[in-house]
């Protein structure tokens, strides 16, 4: 998917809406999470988000190829 996006504008739309959908989500959850007092309100949640959704593609790739981790790792 990522070499199509390279390529193809269409799939690097999609590609794009779909990171922003992740990055968002984890906004949410990060700002429900300062709210209720379990995580530090010192970082702003979209950049501690843009950091989790950088570690995704690592996540995947290491689950798919060696298969050692899990979500409930990280």
């Amino acid at each position: 998917m990522w070499e199509d996006a390279l390529h193809s504008p269409v799939v690097a739309d999609r590609f794009a809406e779909a990171v922003d959908g992740v990055l968002a989500s984890f906004t949410h959850l990060l700002e429900a999470y300062q709210a209720r007092g379990l995580m530090t309100a010192d970082a702003p949640a979209q950049r501690v988000a843009m950091a989790m959704a950088s570690l995704l593609p690592g996540f995947i790739v290491r689950r798919a190829i060696h298969g050692d981790v899990d979500a409930a790792m990280f």
